[in-house]
């Protein structure tokens, strides 16, 4: 009897399932079965339904399907159990169907204070945190007042988007959505560097700046070029908090050494060995320029340190915002820095760091690739390339390599 009563619940559910799909189409019908989804709602709490309420939903249920005269009086005729699970199957399906709508589709929370953009990325796990949410965040923390920057990091949202950004860089595998949400924390962090307090915030946070490095140099790093030159930027603003432009300096490079365990090698091994203390950063160098291999193919191109520097690229057609744009525009970023952080030094440290770049690799890749790039379309590149040859030469430095490509 339980077998027969249990293939009559499935048949029924079937055919009302069958039936919705051409029958709900109707205002009417849409109306009765929206009144019974929302009566069944309420009453979500109770695990069962009375045999009168049942009856009543049921029988509103049958007049809302196109139905001959001997099937409904067969279908009034069921068991009042079969009626409950036959409900309740139903409200479940509409329940499921809710949850799979999409993300866009649903209501969103309009947050306009700082708090309650604190209170969101602290209380919301991190595999749920809505990317727009944080892109409207990096938005208003680059367009608004200096008084509501400075309030969200008063009430702690610069260390929140900064746990946030380790979190993710902790994670062993990532999906484009952790490197999406990544990189608006970035731009979080960028913005709030915006102003004094931000820039306060960063130099005193040396242990962030130093995974940030760490991620950006290891196989875990971001994808996207463009996410890679965020980082830089902070790179850069870290360098330029420091009060002393030579302790920052030295602070950042520092942070780009090379942090090798020490080998169990005999001395002389070691002593025959040639000391590349920025190799590690030079490889991330390395790699970039052979992703784009095909950026490099003007090999008569000379740096001419005379000619002024400008920042206006001319895209071609097809290539605006492309990969070589953005490849292009990171490897200056890092040029930009090394200039920059040179500048900063006296004279026997910058000649000291000259070498330890050299010697790391950093002059082949710029006479053998970068100077072969576009002096159109890569102006950004070819600017920092005629500001390292300017600054070399007045150390009197051989620059001939970078130059032309020979030695």
């Amino acid at each position: 009897m339980r077998t027969k009563a249990m293939d009559t619940y499935r048949s029924v559910k079937r055919y009302f399932s069958s039936r919705s799909g051409n029958s709900l189409t109707r205002s009417s019908q849409n109306a009765s079965i929206g009144e019974l989804d929302d009566a069944m709602a309420t009453r979500k709490s109770s695990a069962t339904l009375s045999d009168e309420t049942s009856s009543q939903y049921f029988d509103e249920l049958i007049k809302s399907q196109v139905l001959s005269s001997e099937a409904e009086k067969n279908l009034q005729s069921l068991n009042e159990d079969i009626k409950v699970k036959i409900l309740e199957s139903m409200q479940h399906e509409k329940q499921r169907k809710q949850l799979r709508l999409k993300p866009w589709k649903r209501k969103k929370e309009n947050y306009k204070h700082p708090g309650e953009f604190i209170t969101y990325i602290v209380t919301c796990p991190m595999e749920q945190i809505d990317e727009t949410i944080i892109h409207k965040l990096s938005l208003l923390l680059r367009n608004e007042q200096v008084s509501w920057v400075e309030e969200f990091i008063e009430g702690g949202g610069f260390a929140a988007a900064y746990c946030i950004i380790d979190k993710i860089g902790r994670l062993q595998w990532r999906e484009d959505k952790h490197d999406a949400i990544l990189e608006q924390f970035l731009l979080c962090i960028k913005a709030m560097c915006t102003v004094q307090l931000g820039v306060d915030s960063l130099l005193r946070s040396c242990n962030n700046v130093s995974n940030l490095v760490h991620f950006l140099l290891s196989e875990k790093q971001p994808s996207d070029f463009s996410v890679r030159d965020t980082i830089m930027h902070v790179i850069s603003s870290f360098f330029k908090a420091h009060q002393d432009p030579r302790r920052g300096a030295l602070a950042v490079f520092e942070l780009l050494r090379n942090h090798e365990k020490p080998s169990e090698e005999h001395d002389f091994m070691r002593a025959a060995k040639v000391d590349r203390p920025y190799r590690r950063w030079v490889v991330e160098l390395e790699e970039v320029s052979r992703d784009v291999f095909w950026v490099w193919n003007h090999q008569e191109n000379t740096i001419d340190a005379l000619e002024p520097n400008s920042e206006a690229a001319e895209a071609p057609i097809g290539f605006i915002g492309g990969i070589e744009t953005e490849a292009t525009g990171y490897l200056s970023s890092h040029l930009r820095l090394i200039n920059s952080m040179l500048a900063a030094l006296p004279d026997d440290e910058r000649y000291q760091k000259r070498v330890d770049l050299q010697m790391s690799g950093l002059e082949r890749i710029m006479a053998l690739r970068w100077r072969k790039c576009s002096f159109k379309f890569h102006t950004k590149l070819h600017s920092a390339l005629r500001e390292w040859v300017r600054a070399a030469e007045k150390d009197n430095w051989n620059t001939n390599f970078v130059r032309t490509g020979q030695m």
